[in-house]
């Protein structure tokens, strides 16, 4: 819910059953969220003081233990944001500053099992991570080949491969994360 004398968003669970909201997860300056899937845990990112989101918690719902600490992003600034892919099987993190973009996965039907760092880039790259059926799919307008790109391309890449040995396929040649496609 918005509070707008104070200018910003209260995050609170309604029980859909009884219509009563629930205990928890119950924060202040939340700026974006994720569910997990089958609903059973709700992940949620919050701002500090300067609103700048920077703390991603995991809430397992229906439970009585505190909610969970995944990110604390100490350096100002570098910013946090989560979603979902479309198929809910994960909860994308990106995490992004005027230094280095890097995109997480988090498995949503283990939600605490921790976060896969799956591509890393330069700033100000806009990306996005999608799943499907065993592969990742990246939209992105990073540099290809150490040329910035005016338009946006999709690359693709097996979900069962080390963030180290990733090649990231696409547009007729295969990018890998360690040479930058040069």
């Amino acid at each position: 819910m918005y509070d707008k004398d104070n200018d910003f968003f209260k995050l609170s669970v309604r029980d859909l059953n009884t219509g009563a909201l629930c205990d928890k997860p119950r924060a202040d300056w939340v700026s974006n969220l994720a569910w997990a899937k089958n609903g059973r845990a709700l992940f949620y990112v919050v701002t500090d003081l300067y609103k700048r989101p920077c703390k991603l918690y995991c809430s397992m719902l229906g439970s009585d233990d505190d909610d969970v600490l995944l990110l604390n992003e100490p350096n100002e600034n570098v910013y946090v944001s989560i979603r979902n892919t479309k198929d809910f099987c994960f909860a994308t993190v990106y995490v992004f500053s005027t230094t280095a973009s890097k995109v997480f996965l988090i498995d949503s039907a283990n939600p605490l099992s921790g976060m896969t760092l799956v591509w890393e880039g330069d700033p100000f790259v806009h990306c996005i991570v999608e799943h499907h059926q065993g592969y990742l799919y990246l939209f992105t307008d990073a540099a290809r080949g150490g040329q910035p790109t005016d338009n946006h391309y999709i690359l693709r890449s097996s979900l069962d491969v080390a963030f180290d040995k990733r090649i990231w396929e696409g547009s007729g040649r295969a990018l890998s994360e360690s040479d930058d496609g040069e």
